[in-house]
């Protein structure tokens, strides 16, 4: 007895004293979660202004001191709520040890935080410290932000200042010798170059004269197979996956049989190596049939080694002072015909210091759309602009005015826009994909403030628009390279990103405090191995850009315990880690395009996982219970092919808005009723004995707005007619036998996409569609409608802006009356071989501005010929800027 109460007497003061250490390292992680807010309201504030005083190099000293503070009290913080989530899963002692760990890292934090403190008051000036107008106004920014309506391109218009640029370069192209033509156009960056190209690209006359046409974005780094390969894909009309297995060699025979008797357009769009030239021209085609090519160049040297084809060269110039001024004035006030007469001179001024250069006025054009229109606000601006052209004798004007465009990003922007350094130059990036990467990372809690955030970028002309959705939605962006050059450079400095383009090796170059890394081979790599510097356990993010074959790390990845994003998109890997099912804080996993074939089961641990991308890979099934996921928001599981099979636990992912490629089996039929929130759903392989049950789980579903159902085979029938689909559908896909359009398809009145294929429709479905006043996309292909005889009411299509009618084979004739489709902009017609003629009405067609007649028959292209008299047909069609037809 008496040595039992001595072990209790020992042990109960030492479990005491642990229970107490427990309690403290609460109170010290709560303590660092308020200094963490402390701080991260600081760093937004001195940010915010350009201006620090005289004692400039300590305060940035000083403020990176700061920064680093703010990414090891992250990792702490992560830490802690990663220990305090496994506590079920370790030992009590492990978990006491860890707690210690953390206890004793965050009193080494509080002593750093002491002595940077210190070091502000003996070192830096309290004129360092002034808070700047821009921070007072956040909140009313960002409020005002949140409450502005989506972004809609308004794209369009004169190219202010290059009238006449435009009118030269037209004639080159227009005219001119028959003979292989190539158009150099050349200058310094921000100058236009781009933007003036494009304009010829898409005039009318241009679209109309050239049989194939290709824009290729070239970049600093861009190999020849990789020109190649884009040209065949743009100009040719082979399968992506073909043109991929295609070597150097054998892309140069195919683009020079196919191009042959082709008359083409190739812009080739910021190009730095004259060797890039000599390879090209190799697949050209010296047929005197006009082809031309068109060079965007910052190298003077490179346009005088042009040479096997007639050379033109023309040397854009700053715009004047007068041009300037209108292109700041349409872009800072957009909705004003001039500015207040008491801006009129201070915007002036602004004006000359942009020194001529496009992209200078449109960036600070943009910066100023967002200031108060008050004579105090917009002097600040030009102070700023004069304090850094003080600080910056170099002469690179656009440079420093990109710089002032970052310093007066709103702080919440300003991550956003750093996150570009992470991928490639030239690089288009999918919005969706952004946007969740923003997610993910913490930038944004809701999807709906990451679209505005990037509204906002677009409004400042820091992002660019690539692509845009029919109803005007931005479907991709990017950034200019000299914008890049500039995030790539701030992030670097910030130990926000970093990029790496070793091969197979040690990424030792890396900071240690890098938060972010992305992996940008110079050459697609065959075999990498990359193992990272021991500083670089604090990852947040893994990118791996250009990766061809066999891929691994060195080292364990699981080691980065604090990773939220890994994206491998597009990468050729065959195999992932089962350690990244230890990555606990995991949020974003892109596999889209690479090989894999198995998930590995540790998977089913990552709990924080809110993307999930396996498009275009050889899965075929999750082979593990998905109920942890809870937190899964976006599962992408769309194949070329195949669909995907969820084994079980899909009900109880509560906050799943998008799920895509999945397998209807009975099971999950019933199971995704319980997924009441979803906003998109992609179902295949549906069997007819399952479509009512997935019917009734869809009739639940009141948020969709995107709805894609195909069948297991084309001898199901698709039986939809108890489907009581989400009055604000929006997108609609539908493969299968329907044989009649559905009852409730015509009250789809927010119905702006819609596909149908394999539907064998016996009535002709255009008076019904016809109807749908919002439907901006219809495509009817394979068998949609077996009919012979096919017309546009008048009055119909109300909205429609591309159609495309691929594959109706029965089709023999069709009819548009005046009044359809009055603002229809693309149409195709594909496949369809037994169309007698051009739809008689298309000349009612006003605003068509593009026609693609593909893989029609001799006897119905020769109605549209222009040799000789002309065909039959050609007089319905002869206002189309763009008429492509083979």
């Amino acid at each position: 007895m008496d040595t039992v109460d001595a072990v209790i007497s020992l042990v109960i003061p030492k479990l005491c004293s642990l229970l107490s250490d427990i309690s403290r390292t609460d109170s010290e992680v709560n303590w660092l979660g308020d200094e963490l807010r402390s701080m991260r309201s600081f760093l937004e504030e001195v940010e915010d202004s350009p201006d620090h005083g005289d004692d400039k190099a300590n305060f940035l000293t000083w403020i990176n001191q700061i920064r680093e503070a703010v990414y090891d009290s992250e990792d702490i913080i992560e830490s802690f709520d990663l220990c305090r989530r496994l506590n079920s899963v370790y030992s009590f002692p492990c978990m006491l040890n860890s707690r210690h760990d953390l206890t004793s890292r965050i009193q080494d934090l509080r002593s750093r935080l002491e002595d940077i403190s210190r070091r502000r008051q003996e070192y830096i000036s309290p004129g360092s410290l002034t808070q700047s107008n821009a921070s007072k106004s956040k909140d009313a920014w960002l409020q005002g932000l949140l409450a502005s309506s989506p972004f809609s391109n308004q794209d369009g218009g004169e190219v202010v200042g290059f009238r006449k640029d435009l009118d030269l370069l037209l004639g080159w192209v227009l005219a001119g010798p028959p003979e292989l033509t190539v158009v150099s156009v050349v200058g310094m960056g921000g100058l236009g170059k781009t933007t003036l190209v494009k304009r010829v690209f898409n005039h009318g006359e241009v679209r109309r004269l050239f049989d194939r046409s290709a824009w290729i974005y070239v970049s600093q780094k861009a190999q020849i197979r990789d020109i190649l390969s884009d040209m065949a894909k743009r100009l040719m009309e082979f399968p992506t996956s073909e043109i991929d297995a295609l070597g150097e060699q054998e892309l140069q025979e195919e683009l020079l049989k196919i191009l042959e008797h082709r008359r083409i357009l190739l812009v080739l769009d910021d190009v730095w190596r004259s060797t890039l030239w000599e390879a090209v021209k190799l697949v050209l085609p010296s047929n005197n049939h006009r082809s031309r090519v068109i060079i965007t160049t910052r190298n003077e040297e490179l346009v005088s080694s042009i040479t096997g084809a007639v050379s033109h060269v023309h040397r854009l110039q700053p715009l004047s002072p007068e041009d300037s001024w209108t292109l700041f004035r349409n872009k800072a006030f957009p909705s004003s015909v001039r500015p207040p007469d008491e801006l009129d001179e201070v915007a002036r001024e602004i004006v000359r210091n942009c020194g001529g250069l496009p992209l200078a006025v449109v960036t600070i054009g943009g910066m100023m759309s967002r200031k108060e229109g008050t004579v105090g606000e917009w002097h600040r601006v030009l102070d700023n602009i004069h304090k850094y052209l003080i600080r910056d004798d170099s002469g690179d004007t656009v440079r420093r005015v990109l710089m002032l465009s970052y310093t007066d990003l709103p702080y919440p922007l300003k991550s956003c826009f750093l996150y570009f350094s992470l991928f490639p130059m030239d690089f288009i990036i999918s919005r969706k994909r952004l946007v969740r990467l923003w997610l993910a990372e913490g930038f944004v809690d809701e999807e709906e403030v990451a679209e505005k955030y990037l509204t906002e970028l677009i409004s400042r002309s820091m992002v660019q628009v690539s692509m845009m959705r029919v109803g005007g939605r931005v479907k991709a962006c990017q950034v200019h390279d000299l914008l890049h050059h500039l995030a790539i450079t701030i992030a670097g400095k910030q130990s926000f990103s970093a990029f790496c383009k070793q091969e197979g090796a040690l990424v030792s170059t890396i900071p240690n405090k890098t938060r972010r890394i992305s992996f940008q081979p110079q050459h697609p790599c065959s075999c990498t191995t990359l193992k990272f510097h021991k500083g670089t356990k604090p990852l947040r993010s893994l990118f791996l850009f250009g990766i061809a074959e066999r891929f691994s790390f060195r080292n364990q990845i699981g080691s980065f315990r604090l990773l939220r994003v890994i994206d491998l998109e597009e990468a050729a890997i065959t195999k992932l880690s089962s350690e990244i099912g230890n990555l606990r804080h995991l949020r974003y996993l892109g596999l889209k395009g690479t090989k894999i074939s198995h998930l590995p089961r540790t998977l089913k641990n990552l709990r924080n996982l809110q993307t999930l991308d396996v498009r275009r890979t050889q899965l075929r099934k999750l082979q593990f219970d998905v109920k942890n996921w809870m937190n899964l928001k976006h599962l992408e599981m769309r194949q070329a092919a195949q669909s995907i099979r969820v084994k079980s636990g899909i009900q109880n992912l509560s906050l799943l808005q998008v799920v895509t490629g999945l397998k209807a089996g009975t099971a999950t039929a019933h199971r995704i009723g319980r997924l009441q929130q979803l906003r998109k759903l992609g179902v295949e392989k549906l069997k007819s004995k399952d479509a009512n049950l997935l019917c009734c789980s869809i009739n639940n579903m009141s948020s969709l707005v995107s709805l894609s159902i195909s069948t297991k085979s084309e001898s199901e029938t698709l039986e939809l007619g108890n489907l009581k689909p989400s009055p604000r559908l929006q997108k609609l896909h539908l493969v299968g036998n329907l044989t009649t359009l559905p009852d409730w398809l015509e009250g789809l009145q927010s119905l702006t996409k819609l596909r149908l294929g394999l539907s064998r429709l016996q009535e002709d479905p255009m008076p019904i569609l016809g109807k749908l006043h919002s439907l901006a996309f219809l495509q009817l292909y394979d068998y949609a409608y077996e009919g012979k005889v096919m017309r546009s009411c008048r009055g119909g299509f109300k909205m429609l802006r591309i159609l495309l009618v691929t594959g109706l084979e029965g089709l023999e004739e069709w009819e548009v009356e005046e009044g359809s489709m009055p603002f229809i902009q693309e149409l195709w017609i594909v496949s369809c071989s037994n169309l007698k003629a051009v739809p008689s009405g298309f000349q009612f067609l006003a605003t068509l501005q593009k026609l693609r007649l593909l893989f029609m028959p001799d006897r119905f292209l020769s109605r549209v010929s222009t040799s000789g008299s002309g065909g039959e047909d050609l007089s319905f069609v002869r206002h189309i800027a763009s008429i492509l037809s083979q």
